[in-house]
């Protein structure tokens, strides 16, 4: 038997958490790839989200749409938190390059100080 709109809609409702959550812990592990195929999917459950809203404002013209807002709520909350984790992520990044950065500077420095100079090689062919 197949699933009314409003069922359609709590059950990709429900996926969406599933995927939030695993979003969260691929960010804290700065697993990339994952968040990224996580995304892919949250961006392919959004396009069935809008199907399934479309079929159930044809079936219901005045839904209830009150129902779903403890779960919307949730998941703005925790797109919310995945946004900070984000960032955090990225300022721990952002401070390890820039501390990698340094090193190297320092490291260049020290070679000059240190290596002999080069002596200018001519090649020439008479």
């Amino acid at each position: 038997m197949a699933m009314s709109p409003r069922d359609q809609i709590a059950a990709l409702l429900d996926q969406w958490l599933h995927f939030t959550r695993r979003e969260a812990r691929a960010i804290e592990a700065a697993a990339w790839e994952e968040v990224q195929k996580i995304q892919t999917a949250k961006t392919d459950l959004q396009s069935r989200l809008n199907v399934a809203r479309a079929d159930w404002l044809a079936a219901e013209p005045a839904p209830d749409t009150q129902s779903f807002r403890s779960d919307i709520n949730r998941l703005i909350a925790l797109e919310a938190s995945n946004a900070s984790l984000l960032a955090s992520q990225k300022r721990r990044l952002k401070s390890n390059l820039d501390s990698l950065i340094g090193a190297r500077r320092t490291l260049r420095r020290v070679r000059r100080c240190y290596a002999p100079a080069r002596e200018a090689v001519l090649n020439s062919y008479s």
